[in-house]
């Protein structure tokens, strides 16, 4: 993620411009399947927060944004960018708690069991409270 306008003189900043990484997480997401490749499947992210130096000298960082969701299947999913759980995993885990009825140490085991993901009851929680 790379800034795309100078905090300082609001002059838009070129893509090539020298940057530097000073921040980055991880996410997991779930994707659908398609007719090739059918089920579910878990897909890691490296989201990588890079600092741009403008002409003007002055250091702009990339921030990242909240509430970002690609699918519009899952628009009503806002999570906030600095989350290990990515919006397609987070609606899996809250049909697994309201829809199934399933207490967070169950929906541990299924992600365990069926995909191989092993996620703490914190993650869980906060993952449930704030999507």
């Amino acid at each position: 993620h790379h800034p795309g306008v100078c905090e300082a003189c609001a002059e838009a900043l070129p893509g090539d411009a020298p940057s530097v990484a000073y921040a980055g997480f991880q996410s997991v997401d779930l994707l659908w399947g398609n007719p090739a490749q059918p089920g579910m499947h878990l897909q890691v992210t490296d989201h990588r927060l890079y600092e741009t130096t403008c002409a003007c000298g002055h250091h702009t960082r990339a921030r990242p944004g909240e509430g970002l969701v690609e699918d519009p299947t899952l628009e009503p999913v806002t999570l906030s960018e600095w989350r290990l759980v990515g919006p397609g995993l987070a609606a899996l885990i809250v049909a697994l708690h309201l829809r199934f009825c399933m207490s967070r140490r169950r929906m541990r085991e299924f992600l365990h069991d069926w995909l191989a993901l092993s996620l703490s009851v914190g993650t869980l929680d906060r993952t449930l409270r704030e999507a």
